[in-house]
């Protein structure tokens, strides 16, 4: 992995995302449990968990073709529960690494699993629904656009937020250039503070 990284440094943090990067200090930060227990995970479910990680470092690593967008809109990657993350990620998914399929075979099989170790942990690390992070209803519409998971398994798993997952995933969808993000932030971030309700 260090190999892949470069010219990117690893830094370990106490963030629950396994892997995000910093373009400006070429740093990829991981939580080094989180990233552990994501490898085991990929492991029992008999998944190449040194192909995923590659390609997941392919992923981290085209942000810094973008970063003139958080640049634009003043946001870091984190801000409004990661949403200028993951409205890039779909730039990424949807147009930037498109005809590459060994990436969209590795990433999708690492999205699914993702997603079952989500709904099978959900209540035990979430329990009190009011406290759930936007950053999770951020990425279940993330996943409903790039068809990782249906609709309908998005907003069963989190009811309380069907309608703000409906329609951020709506508008993810109709991404269909880098350009796009021109009218797609300001939009996403309009319906976050709409919907957000006192989150973060």
């Amino acid at each position: 992995m260090n190999k892949e990284s470069k010219p990117f440094k690893f830094q370990y943090v106490k963030e629950i995302q396994p892997l995000r990067i910093n373009i400006e200090e070429k740093t990829i930060y991981a939580n080094s449990k989180v990233l552990l227990n994501a490898i085991r995970s990929l492991v029992n479910s008999g998944l190449d968990w040194k192909e995923i990680m590659r390609y997941n470092l392919l992923h981290e690593k085209a942000h810094e073709k973008f970063y003139k967008w958080n640049r634009k809109w003043k946001a870091s990657a984190a801000d409004y529960g990661w949403l200028p993350s993951f409205i890039i990620d779909v730039v990424i998914d949807r147009i930037h690494l498109r005809d590459n399929n060994n990436y969209q075979k590795w990433i999708l099989l690492d999205y699914k699993q993702a997603f079952k170790n989500i709904r099978t942990r959900l209540w035990k690390g979430f329990p009190i629904i009011a406290m759930r992070p936007m950053s999770l209803y951020n990425q279940a519409a993330y996943w409903v656009a790039l068809e990782v998971i249906s609709l309908d398994e998005g907003t069963d798993l989190y009811p309380e937020m069907a309608d703000y997952i409906t329609e951020l995933s709506q508008l993810f969808r109709r991404i269909e250039s880098e350009e796009d993000l021109e009218w797609a932030y300001p939009a996403a971030r309009r319906l976050f503070l709409e919907r957000a309700s006192g989150r973060v």
